[in-house]
């Protein structure tokens, strides 16, 4: 543009002080500055006469842009504030997940990553493959059955947790399993050979919780974390569905200590808003829809363990909360 339009644009505002044109505070435009035979004087001004002047020591606190006087120029500052803009524009529209954290921020990771998970992105294969550290307690257990439970165990996380996810416009093939690790998340696994279904549990990554475990004890048990494979009732009868229920059941009871160091105990404990915070009822219970995926981490109403075994897997959304609470490898 040309030396008026720079000028009205806020160029000679920016530079002489005091000068009454363009308001960077008000965002306000002057009238017409000069007559037309004033306009032709200003625009024979060479770009030389522009920048003779030594800048070096000036208190000015912006030095002339580079006009070109023959064609059209862009003012820094309106780059600057578009540029701006566009990025605000871009933050504000980008896609987050359930707990607002965005691509980026996912495969970033978060600043303090807890010492259970670790992940190995490859941006090169478009995968990920994150491991989960346990430390199993088998107490009362053959060696057998603590064999059997474990691999059930590891099969359930690795079929329920893992999943494609989409990151940045591109699919990531991502692969969870488990690991054993002394320094691992402290998972009890029990047998219950009554025929009332024993509910399981996993306080890990439940906060301040852990801390003041005793006070709970006669509700909860004396272990943090209890999962137990159902002998009793219906599966008495059908060691096949027990085991499906056992898996299904490990994915999620380990799921809890994903969602809650990511998003905090009432997003764990509280199965996303399904339940109350202790696993309750709150009325938000799910209808199990006709077809497609079933959340593994939330509740529904009525579901049976053959539709869950079959269609539960966790969803992207908690698939990028593992990646985003996990140590980098």
């Amino acid at each position: 543009m040309g030396i008026i339009q720079w000028a009205r644009a806020g160029g000679v505002g920016a530079i002489l002080p005091g000068y009454g044109g363009w308001n960077p505070v008000s965002q306000s435009q002057p009238e017409a500055l000069y007559g037309d035979a004033e306009q032709a004087n200003v625009r024979s001004l060479s770009d030389a006469a522009l920048h003779s002047q030594d800048w070096s020591d000036s208190d000015v606190l912006f030095k002339p842009m580079a006009v070109d006087l023959s064609g059209e120029a862009s003012d820094p500052m309106d780059i600057s504030r578009e540029n701006a803009r566009l990025r605000r524009q871009d933050i504000e529209t980008r896609p987050t997940n359930n707990l607002g954290l965005t691509d980026d921020q996912i495969l970033t990771g978060k600043a303090e990553p807890a010492g259970w998970f670790q992940s190995r992105i490859d941006p090169g294969s478009k995968t990920v493959a994150v491991d989960i550290a346990v430390k199993y307690d088998t107490d009362g257990m053959s060696g057998l059955e603590a064999t059997k439970l474990k691999s059930l165990a590891q099969n359930g996380v690795a079929q329920f947790w893992s999943r494609p996810v989409n990151l940045n416009g591109e699919t990531y093939a991502v692969n969870v399993n488990l690991v054993d690790d002394d320094n691992g998340m402290p998972i009890s696994l029990r047998v219950n050979d009554k025929d009332s279904y024993e509910r399981s549990h996993n306080m890990n990554g439940g906060g301040f919780f852990g801390s003041i475990l005793g006070i709970f004890a006669p509700l909860v048990s004396r272990h943090t974390s209890d999962i137990y494979y159902q002998k009793g009732g219906v599966f008495r009868s059908d060691p096949a569905l027990a085991d499906k229920d056992f898996q299904v059941t490990a994915a999620h009871e380990i799921g809890h200590a994903v969602l809650g160091t990511a998003g905090g105990r009432g997003f764990s404990w509280g199965h996303e808003g399904t339940s109350g915070e202790f696993g309750g009822e709150n009325g938000n219970r799910l209808d199990v829809p006709d077809s497609g995926e079933l959340d593994l981490m939330k509740y529904y109403k009525n579901l049976k363990t053959a539709p869950q075994y079959v269609r539960s897997i966790a969803s992207s959304d908690d698939v990028k909360n593992l990646i985003y609470v996990s140590k980098r490898n």
